[in-house]
């Protein structure tokens, strides 16, 4: 009997690190998809500014 207590102790405790690591890994792509988000909004927002300003007049 003890061993099947040992063996259902044992399962719990991978199971919740089965859990955490699943946690952990949807933590990383989230903070990659908004890594990602950030830098096509800046390179976005740096080629808006690139052709508000290269479509002004230039002064005389």
């Amino acid at each position: 009997m003890p061993d099947i207590e040992k063996l259902k102790n044992q399962q719990e405790k991978v199971k919740t690190e089965i859990r955490q690591l699943e946690n952990r890994q949807k933590i990383l792509l989230n903070r990659k998809t908004d890594a990602e988000r950030k830098a096509r909004t800046h390179r976005l927002m740096s080629m808006g500014q690139f052709w508000k300003v290269s479509s002004l007049p230039l002064p005389s």
